[in-house]
């Protein structure tokens, strides 16, 4: 994966083209009431306040204040705002750059979106790929300026998804979702949900705390998930029709602004492109299962690449039972949680249960299968929720599912963790591709390593990692303890080997098993691999339609001058052996060392990947990721080329690759061969 980081702040054109789908009747909505309602970061000793507006248009919808939500989410002293009681506009002003909020029209236009999204003077761009917060042992280049071409402003026409703007006393009030999608976003700041009560950041406590999370089902019950699944909308068994329309209107909202794959897809629009493929209905669908399966298949079957996935698919609708079903996990585990309710089904279908024929059996039934298995009745849970005696709409096909596969050789089939990965054509394929070198790799190869053999040095390393504090290497030279937390630690250690290595003159950057990272990584390791220190990143903004070229300067031998004393380029043969399984930034470093004539390629085409990852979240607490508006690859002759699919591997494998993959003996041989040519 490949993802840049951020920071949260407190809370976590032009006219030339437009964001839309189609266009309702306009009307306009008055307030009805408010409530100042408890905003939990992550603790619940803790809280600040967000007041929430109801209105009549949408009653269920959290409307709020643009200006308590913007003052929040950017320091005051950098942003400033002007109302127009006359016309009903607000404006605001942020790095010399505004956006106009027209309540009567329903629009947000700006001249630059990227422009009033950065932190200018910080970066090499307003708004670039590396934050401040990033620059360890890096610095914006002195020697390169950065560039970018102009921005293509745009209006957002908030009726286009059936959402508006409300004037109220000198402000804008608008669908929390529109804001968060729309600002915070840009910032990795996307993380606040609303259960109906009050809003929790869910995103960042989510991999340790938020049971629900798809990659470890085995997260323990506490008191803060158990609050957040807790709130008034865990009652509901159906979603409001108006809270359904916002959930699927502030979803295309987000996906037509910072989608990176749209032109790939032929996408002119999310809402044409979801009723095209048949999930438009189940989107706006008040069926929470429909709803929840429609979005599964929109991330892994229609967006369907490597930086696509579902982090958190439990919901803030009808979950009231959602702690009980953890209390099953916790007690079982994936594997014995199947296991115990194969066993349960097969003893109900002995018993005349006939599943296949639509029957499902009462809830007696099931207490006294538990009983004569010994299982223990918290079994139940996951079938029957929320102490009701019927079975949840999803288990007949659940348990049909079960029989199916009795007495074959499927019965003791593997539980995948990543459910619904399924669906995705290309993924699956990179998913297999990834299993297959796993095959090839020796049980003792540790993940990340420096080997020399012969005249040739090997540095392998399976994900671009920055850990932050690559500043304190200035006190403390990076050791092999750091290669799995630090890259440049990997690589400054690995080179001061190196040079004590006298006979060798390749290196050799083993990317085959290497899933890509942090982009901070991927610039430190350019600034090794060139002459001069000098790293240089470009890429394509689909959300400005504008080209951006950012330079920086790694200090690879930690003297703190950032000089031409860096970067190894020219003392050593670079080589960078890549596989299916080199994804993402594992996928763009070839790309940019080959255009930077740094490196050669060796091994096979490295699986792709070229745009950077965008966590977000929708308003029902979905949390995924999805590529993001920011395209890696070079302009040439006039035209963009992404990173994908797109690095030429100078020495192919062929039908050697099983054999020469992590026989590092093998491609040093390989190499000699090469060279006699």
């Amino acid at each position: 994966m490949m993802k840049a980081k951020s920071l949260a702040k407190r809370f976590l054109g032009l006219s030339a083209f437009c964001l839309c789908f189609s266009v309702p009747t306009a009307t306009f909505a008055a307030v009805t009431g408010s409530a100042d309602v408890r905003v939990y970061i992550g603790r619940l000793d803790k809280y600040e306040t967000l007041k929430i507006y109801h209105t009549d248009r949408q009653p269920t919808v959290p409307y709020v204040s643009a200006v308590e939500y913007l003052g929040n989410l950017y320091d005051a002293s950098e942003i400033a705002f002007h109302a127009n009681e006359a016309n009903n506009v607000l404006t605001a002003v942020r790095n010399g750059i505004e956006v106009t909020f027209d309540s009567r029209e329903d629009t947000l236009v700006c001249a630059d979106w990227d422009a009033f999204f950065g932190s200018y003077g910080a970066r090499a761009l307003p708004n670039g790929i590396l934050g401040p917060h990033e620059f360890n042992a890096q610095a914006v280049s002195r020697k390169h300026s950065s560039t970018e071409t102009e921005a293509r402003g745009f209006a957002i026409d908030l009726k286009r998804y059936e959402q508006d703007i409300v004037w109220h006393e000198d402000d804008v009030l608008l669908p929390f979702a529109v804001l968060q999608n729309v600002f915070a976003t840009p910032m990795r700041a996307n993380r606040l949900s609303f259960n109906g009560d009050s809003f929790y950041n869910i995103s960042e406590p989510m991999t340790k705390h938020i049971y629900g999370f798809e990659r470890n089902p085995l997260l323990r019950k506490n008191a803060y998930a158990d609050a957040y699944y807790a709130g008034s909308f865990s009652k509901r068994k159906d979603i409001p029709a108006d809270y359904a329309r916002y959930a699927y209107g502030t979803n295309c909202l987000l996906f037509d602004m910072y989608y990176g794959h749209k032109e790939e897809k032929g996408i002119k629009d999310f809402d044409s492109y979801l009723a095209e493929n048949g999930l438009k209905e189940g989107l706006l669908s008040t069926d929470r299962e429909k709803s929840d399966e429609a979005f599964l298949s929109l991330i892994y079957k229609l967006f369907d690449s490597g930086h696509d996935s579902i982090l958190l698919r439990t919901g803030v609708f009808h979950t009231g039972s959602i702690a009980e079903v953890q209390e099953i996990f916790q007690m079982y585990g994936p594997k014995g949680m199947r296991d115990a309710l194969q066993r349960l089904v097969y003893r109900l279908d002995d018993k005349g249960v006939d599943f296949l024929s639509g029957e499902v059996g009462t809830y007696a039934q099931y207490a006294a299968a538990c009983e004569d298995l010994q299982l223990d009745p918290i079994l139940l849970h996951y079938i029957f929720r929320g102490g009701s005696k019927e079975p949840e709409a999803f288990w007949l096909a659940d348990a049909q599912e079960l029989l199916k596969v009795r007495g074959t050789a499927d019965e003791e089939i593997e539980v995948e963790l990543f459910t619904g990965m399924s669906q995705s054509r290309d993924f699956s394929s990179f998913v297999q591709t990834v299993k297959h070198i796993e095959t090839l790799k020796p049980e003792d190869f540790s993940a990340a390593r420096v080997d020399i053999i012969d005249d040739t040095a090997f540095i392998y390393f399976e994900s671009f990692n920055e850990s932050g504090n690559e500043a304190s290497f200035y006190f403390a030279p990076p050791s092999p303890e750091v290669y799995d937390s630090s890259t440049f630690g990997l690589f400054y250690d690995a080179f001061a080997q190196i040079q004590q290595a006298p006979q060798v003159k390749r290196v050799v950057i083993d990317l085959s098993s290497n899933g890509g990272g942090e982009v901070g990584a991927l610039t430190a390791v350019l600034g090794f691999l060139a002459p001069d220190g000098e790293a240089n990143i470009t890429y394509y903004n689909t959300l400005n339609q504008n080209y951006c070229s950012e330079w920086y300067h790694v200090d690879t031998n930690l003297d703190g001058h950032f000089d031409g004393r860096d970067g190894f380029g020219g003392q050593y043969a670079f080589y960078i052996l890549t596989s299916g399984y080199s994804y993402s930034c594992a996928n763009a470093l070839p790309f940019f060392a080959q255009q930077g004539g740094l490196a050669k390629v060796i091994g096979e085409q490295p699986g792709g990947g070229d745009c950077l990852l965008l966590p977000f979240q929708d308003t029902y607490g979905h949390v995924a990721n999805m590529s993001s508006n920011l395209k890696l690859g070079r302009m040439k002759g006039g035209s963009f080329c992404s990173t994908e699919h797109a690095v030429k591997v100078d020495i192919p494998f062929g039908v050697q690759a099983d054999k020469l993959y992590f026989n590092y003996a093998a491609i040093v041989k390989l190499l000699h061969e090469r060279d006699a040519l």
